[in-house]
Order: structure tokens, then C-alpha cells, then sequence
């Protein structure tokens, strides 16, 4: 915003340069001068409250800058991101990848017939049948 203002007052200093050139024929200002409220100009440029010359002078030598070193913190500071979370990736992949070995592995391997559910169900019937016949033999 405060070099939206600046350009601004670029550009309304050459307009009004351009404009007392063509109009009043007046020399453009070679050095700056202190003015009166009311008071006219020696020459021809444009006229502004000295705190805005501070501040610009401030904004140019200060906060650019400070501005610019921000910006390199945090492009370095990107950039460590950007390494952190290629890493990141690169570790979850390989996780995934010996997870997946390990359960195609484990898909691989077949039980053996005694140990499969059917087997175990039947057995356990046929022994619970073989139990009971007896018991009632017995009782008999």
C-alpha cells in the first residue's frame, strides 16, 4: 500500500511538472526550499509536508530493508519445509512399500490342512458325534 503511495506521488509529481512547464513556464526546482503557508514558490515542482519526505526516506532505507531480509528468512525457511516434507514422503513411501511386502508375503503362505477352519469344524463334530454315541451306548 505504502508503494502504491509513493508511486502515486511519482506520478502526480511529474504531472504537475509537465503541467507548470507547459502552462506556466516556470524553471523546475534545483534545490528544495522552505515555504511559508502561503507564500509562493521560487520555481516550479511540487510541494509536500516534510514528514512525508521522512517517511519515504524511512520506508527506503528501514523497512525495505527489513522487508527484504523477511523474505529471505522465509524462502530459506520454505525451502527447509520443502526438504522436510520430501523427506517426510520419501519415509511413509518406503513404510508402505515393506508393508506391502509383508502383507503379499503373507498372502503367500498357505496354512496347512489341520490347521484350516473347515478341518477344525468338522474334527470337532465328528468328535462331538463320536462322544455322544458312546455315552449313550454306554448308558444303555
Amino acid at each position: 500500500m505504502k508503494y502504491i503511495i509513493a508511486l502515486l506521488f511519482v506520478l502526480m509529481a511529474l504531472f504537475l511538472f509537465v503541467q507548470q512547464k507547459l502552462v506556466l513556464g516556470q524553471t523546475p526546482c534545483t534545490q528544495a526550499y522552505p515555504l511559508a503557508t502561503g507564500e509562493t514558490a521560487p520555481c516550479a515542482g511540487v510541494i509536500w509536508p516534510s514528514l512525508w519526505s521522512v517517511q519515504c526516506v524511512e520506508m527506503r532505507d528501514v523497512q525495505l530493508p527489513q522487508c527484504k531480509t523477511n523474505l529471505e528468512f522465509y524462502e530459506k525457511r520454505t525451502t527447509a519445509c520443502e526438504k522436510h516434507t520430501t523427506a517426510l514422503d520419501s519415509l511413509c513411501t518406503d513404510k508402505l512399500d515393506a508393508l506391502r511386502k509383508i502383507a503379499e508375503d503373507a498372502a503367500g503362505i498357505t496354512q496347512p490342512w489341520y490347521e484350516r477352519p473347515l478341518f477344525v469344524a468338522v474334527l470337532s463334530f465328528t468328535v462331538g458325534a463320536a462322544a455322544t454315541s458312546a455315552a449313550v451306548y454306554l448308558a444303555k
